[in-house]
This record gives C-alpha cells, structure tokens and sequence, in this order.
C-alpha cells in the first residue's frame, strides 16, 4: 500500500492550527513534537518542529524572513538542504497515513512537488483582510494589553495608537501585505499544476457547514481512513475576528490582494 500523505496548506492566520487540530482528532497523525500553546494560539498550534526547524533554517540560510521573498530568484534549496527535507520525508513515511502543517511550507511547495508527487493538499482560504488584520493583532494586542494595566492607561493608549496610526502601522501593513502577496501566488502557482484529486480546496468560513464533507473527501476520494469527529467541539469564533482593528483603508497593494484572493477563491470546491 502507498502512503497517504495530506499537507496542510495555508497562509499564517488563516485557520491552519484550528484545521490541524481538528485534523488530528479525527486520527490523522500530524507528528509527535508540534509546537505549543502561545498568545497567538491559546490551544495550540499544531505545527510539527521537525519540518518547521528545518524551513526555518532553510530560510535563514537564503537570508529570508518567513514570509518570503517577491522574486523567486531570492530563494533558492541547495542539493543538502533538499537531502535533508528527503530524509524527514523518508521518517514521516514510517507511518502508512500520516501529514503535516507549517505555514512556510507554502514556500517549498515545488520541493514537495518533486520529491512526494503522490501527496494530497487541504489548502484552507481565508479573506486577505482577516489575515492581515490579525497579524497586527497579534503584534499589537499584548501591547495595548499592557498600556491598558498601567496608570493613566487610557490616555496613554490614546496616544500610542495615535502614533501608532502616524508611524508604524503603515510599514507593518505594507510588510504583511507583501507577505500574503508571496504566499498566495506560491499557493495558486502549486494548485493550477498539481491534479484536481490531490487537493481540497476550502473557505475557512465555511468549515463548521463542511467538516464531515472533507473527511468523507479524505476517505472515498484519497484514500484515508480517518473518523469524523465535529469541529463545533472545538470551534471558537472569538479566535476568528472578522471585524479589522487596524487593517480598514485601501492601499497601493489592495488591488492586487483583490486579485489574488479571486483567484484563490476559484479553487474551492465547495
């Protein structure tokens, strides 16, 4: 038998930890070292160390930050490196159903492609505009959080947001979008090249209305033999705000944010 392998797919903040999680309540094995609980993920986030020290260390060796790079030739996989994600790989495969989930792994994707062409994708979409804002969340939150305890909190959390607005605010939301930017295209540049049934393709909105669809997806049409176990039981919307905080006007990027957010969309096949 051949192994089955799924790959978690997503940009950062889109839902990916709920999905993994999820995913390993219905018996998928996601790897036994994942990293823990944070502020950013109160329950975890369900990311396997082993494919995560390693991209990062492949990114870091490319003098590239974790959200990529714009031009490809930036970034490059040399013959060790590419031997040492084929050994993880060769590990993994010990397990006859098994996957993973780390965000960067949308920046391998091509390596994937080459060294495991069997493996399936569960790629979750989320609006641009939520990751974004929640990734300024994250950032800013724990400070105001903080401003909040102090005396004269109030006044001095007016002014930090003030400067907040004037200063920072635009570098960190030009940064992130550029983020989503490379994730995106690296994501939809993988889905038009690999087969139709080696990938589930869904809105992250949607995932309540679709979580025994997807596993009975996994298990008639990619062979797995997971059960189903509800994702209401774990599901919390406080976690997945839809309302931005800091992330409301237009920018130079939105329109082709817009565009790319289209094109992914398109993909689902729900």
């Amino acid at each position: 038998m051949k192994n089955k392998i799924l790959v978690v797919v997503g940009m950062h903040r889109s839902g990916t930890s709920l999905t993994t999680n999820w995913l390993q309540k219905c018996d998928l094995n996601i790897g036994t070292k994942l990293e823990g609980k944070k502020f950013s993920n109160p329950d975890g986030h369900f990311e396997d160390i082993d494919f995560l020290y390693l991209h990062e260390e492949i990114l870091k060796s490319n003098e590239v930050p974790y959200h990529g790079t714009e031009n490809p030739d930036d970034f490059s996989i040399n013959k060790s490196q590419k031997e040492e994600i084929k050994e993880l790989l060769t590990i993994k495969n010990q397990n006859l159903e098994w996957g993973w989930k780390d965000p960067r792994t949308c920046l391998f994707l091509g390596v994937y492609r080459e060294l495991i062409p069997e493996a399936n994708y569960l790629v979750i979409v989320r609006p641009f505009t939520e990751i974004i804002d929640s990734l300024l969340r994250r950032k800013y939150t724990p400070i105001e959080k903080k401003i909040k305890n102090n005396k004269l909190g109030k006044l001095k959390l007016l002014k930090y947001r003030w400067t907040l607005q004037r200063q920072g605010l635009k570098k960190e939301i030009s940064y992130f979008e550029n983020s989503v930017i490379n994730y995106y295209a690296s994501i939809i540049r993988h889905l038009k090249v690999i087969e139709k049934h080696q990938r589930i393709c869904f809105k992250l909105d949607d995932i309540q209305e679709l979580d025994e669809n997807i596993v009975t997806n996994l298990n008639d049409n990619m062979d797995f033999s997971l059960k189903y176990f509800p994702i209401s039981n774990i599901f919390q919307k406080k976690y997945l705000k839809s309302t931005p905080k800091f992330y409301k006007r237009r920018t130079v990027n939105t329109s082709k944010l817009e565009a790319l957010q289209k094109q992914l969309d398109a993909f689902c096949d729900y």
